[in-house]
């Protein structure tokens, strides 16, 4: 409740009359109707009764706070006979208003300017007659300045017993006593002394004596008030908190077009001023993060996320790119942490969710990291899962596959598409009758290879036809839906196949344009991969400026170089200088099954993170990834230079600081000499047996399964847009239909084609 006296007497009054519904009480002496009042927050509890002040000043406040209360105007006297009294009260306080000569002196001696004024005067029984002729009076308080003698001797109590009486009993100002010469008509007429609070002391009817029980503690916590001064001056400050939030509102507007214009200085200046002049202002919160995150400024981004929380602990959107950023600093312990914090007070908060099982993917923990990045498809709470597709038939989740039938549907780009089909298999020995997967046409003859997979179709070839099946599951949904671990995880190497009439169309161009020496197996045949898609929203990272990047690999003797390297980046090749020769065949390849035919013929692939890694992968040709610092791809786990995924001569070399790629080329260049050393070249085959390429500790320690800081980013977040901001939850891109999405997060290692011609773009930072 909230308590409108000044020494808590409502309180009191409430606890012991809390069993009374809709009660009734007469406030004598009652003065404002809300200020230091003993009956208003009963008055809010539905009682209502009679107040009787005869200053009129009040009148208005009472119409305005108590419409449903009796008011008079008049004193009440102890005499019989109706008349008039001079009321002494104060110019500037009308509540310390008295008929009593005495106590008016006082005042005036303390420094008050005191009036005097006539007014008319009844018997409180008078009043009670006319207003209350019937019924409980269930209190009667009394605040009348001296006069409580007068007030007590005007009431009849055999005709009227309050339950309870309140009567203030000091003297002005001061903690002296002065009830003994009033008291004794209280307790002649039956009423019990029951509490004193230091200004007021309260008694009980005989007939009603269970109230003293109520009076035997003061009041406490356990009463559950707050004071109205506190209710005031937090409504005060929500006030002023609304203004500043008004005003952070076009002081951030005012930003916005700082940033349109391209004065990013101004705009961050601005957007550090909101936050310093209201820093629970959460809507500048991302705009400046994002801000610094995207100048790679992330130590700054950190602290700023780290700031506010501490103003708004409640907002989960900090906590969680507190824990992006945590894990982009490879903090795997605290990023945890922030995503736990996140988690607790937002559990529906399906990017955080996603975004939190990935970092447990690359921490090795599959079991609960599978079912957390099931969220990637999951928007608010109570919304429906966004899916690409309108499937006809229900989502597999694991159930019996005995005689049934299953589509796997493609997500995100090519390397994923591979990667995971080697899942057909696994479905095949759970009983499935068939395993149909849905792919891009770039990869479907190549994925139509792979053990387990009945057929592979395009939306292209369906003509909006779906072809009848039991169940469809996401390919990246399968390990979750089977229950994979990193320890049980499917690796058979090699499970895709190249087709022999490709194989020969390249072997032909190789006898006809590598060296000699290449075809007799003098020099290590070497494709070279340096960018992926520029679509990928962490390209920016793992991707190399150019391939002159890789330079210094073409000191190592013996190595004929091919570029595997497709789009645009391709035509490099076409500009290096002499001393840079290299093959570019990346333009020629008509599809994925046509470059593995490539691929199987050479004897090592070096790329950035893209999808010929996973050709490489599946095929079981040795590859030699090149891993960014920051941001890493949950699934090539952390501080692991081999991949459980695939076991069979993948080795990957890790920047050991972001956007410098000087270390990684020195140690591919080493490995390559190693590699290229005259010893290696009397047993031809060691350019193509898988261990030759990797190094003994490689080999998948149980300790490499379970060391915390074995952590790597998720696909899809290095654009500062990717930190959490609260707008993109609920709002989609111009243009898309909300119903219709494919989340822009769930962006590959290449392109990423509609995968049923329904879905549209949606940003989500």
């Amino acid at each position: 409740m909230i308590s409108y006296t000044r020494n808590f007497e409502d309180v009191m009054l409430a606890r012991a009359l809390a069993l009374v519904q809709q009660g009734f009480y007469v406030d004598v002496g009652a003065s404002h109707p809300v200020d230091d009042s003993n009956t208003y927050a009963l008055y809010n509890k539905g009682w209502r009764g009679v107040a009787i002040e005869p200053q009129s000043i009040f009148n208005a406040a009472w119409q305005q706070h108590r419409p449903e209360d009796r008011l008079i105007n008049t004193a009440v006297t102890g005499s019989e006979t109706t008349g008039e009294m001079t009321l002494h009260l104060p110019v500037q306080y009308g509540q310390a208003a008295t008929v009593n000569l005495d106590f008016a002196k006082d005042y005036a001696a303390r420094g008050l300017a005191m009036v005097q004024s006539t007014v008319p005067t009844q018997t409180l029984t008078e009043v009670l007659v006319q207003l209350r002729p019937e019924g409980d009076i269930h209190l009667l308080s009394i605040d009348v300045e001296g006069a409580e003698q007068d007030v007590l001797r005007g009431l009849d109590f055999q005709r009227f017993r309050p339950w309870l009486i309140v009567l203030e009993s000091v003297l002005p100002g001061q903690p002296t006593p002065h009830y003994a010469h009033w008291e004794p008509l209280l307790l002649a007429q039956g009423y019990e002394f029951a509490y004193f609070d230091a200004v007021n002391r309260f008694y009980v009817a005989k007939e009603h004596a269970e109230l003293k029980a109520h009076f035997d503690h003061p009041p406490c916590v356990w009463d559950d008030f707050i004071s109205h001064e506190s209710v005031q001056a937090r409504e005060t400050m929500q006030l002023q908190q609304a203004r500043l939030e008004s005003a952070a509102h076009w002081m951030l507007a005012s930003a916005k077009r700082f940033e349109e214009a391209g004065d990013l200085a101004a705009y961050e200046a601005l957007l550090h001023r909101i936050f310093e002049l209201v820093p629970t202002y959460e809507n500048a919160y991302w705009p400046l993060g994002s801000l610094l995150t995207g100048q790679n400024r992330r130590a700054e981004a950190l602290a700023f996320y780290q700031q506010t929380i501490e103003h708004a602990p409640h907002h989960f959107y900090s906590w969680h790119n507190i824990g992006m950023l945590l894990r982009w600093e490879k903090r795997w312990v605290e990023s945890e942490a922030a995503f736990r914090r996140m988690l607790a007070i937002n559990p529906n908060f399906s990017e955080g969710r996603m975004n939190f099982g990935s970092l447990l993917l690359a921490l090795g923990r599959y079991e609960e990291g599978w079912a957390l990045f099931e969220s990637r498809y999951l928007v608010n709470e109570g919304e429906q899962p966004r899916m690409s597709h309108n499937a006809p038939y229900p989502r597999w989740t694991g159930e019996s596959l005995a005689g049934k039938s299953i589509m796997v549907m493609r997500e995100q780009g090519y390397g994923d598409e591979i990667m995971f089909a080697r899942f057909a298999h696994t479905l095949k020995e759970r009983g499935a009758a068939r395993v149909t997967i849905l792919c891009q046409p770039m990869v479907r003859t190549l994925l139509q290879t792979v053990p387990g997979v009945d057929e592979a179709i395009c939306v292209e070839s369906m003509s909006d036809v779906w072809p009848p099946m039991d169940y469809w599951c996401y390919g990246q949904s399968l390990p979750h839906a089977l229950g994979i671990t990193l320890a049980s995880l499917p690796a058979s190497i090699p499970y895709i196949t190249t087709e022999a009439t490709a194989r020969q169309a390249w072997r032909t161009r190789m006898q006809s344009e590598l060296p000699a020496q290449a075809l007799q197996g003098g020099t290590l045949k070497v494709g070279i991969t340096w960018r992926g898609s520029p679509q990928h929203g962490n390209d920016h990272n793992r991707s190399l400026a150019s391939v002159r990047v890789l330079r210094s690999l073409w000191d190592v003797p013996n190595v004929s170089f091919i570029s595997l390297q497709t789009g645009d980046a391709a035509q490099e090749v076409c500009s290096l200088p002499h001393d840079q020769p290299m093959l570019e065949w990346g333009s020629h390849m008509t599809d994925f099954a046509d470059g593995a035919a490539l691929v199987a013929q050479l004897d090592l692939i070096i790329s950035v993170d893209t999808g010929i890694v996973h050709v490489a992968g599946a095929l079981g040709v040795p590859c030699w990834v090149m891993i960014p610092h920051v941001e890493t791809d949950w699934r090539w786990l952390n501080d692991r230079d081999d991949s459980p995924w695939y076991p069979k001569g993948m080795r990957i070399f890790r920047q050991t600081q972001q956007d410098a790629w000087d270390d990684v080329v020195e140690n591919l260049k080493s490995a390559l000499q190693m590699m290229c050393h005259p010893s290696n070249f009397s047993h031809p085959s060691n350019f193509s047996h898988p261990s030759n390429f990797s190094h003994p500790s490689n080999l998948s320690h149980p300790s490499n399964l379970s060391h915390p800081s074995n952590f790597s980013y998720p696909r899809n977040f290095s654009h500062p847009s990717n930190l959490s901001h609260p707008s993109n939850l609920s709002h989609p891109r111009e243009g898309g239909d909300p119903r219709l999405v494919q989340d822009s997060r769930l962006r590959g290692s290449d392109e990423l084609a509609d995968m049923t011609g329904l879905a549209v773009s949606r940003m989500r930072s």
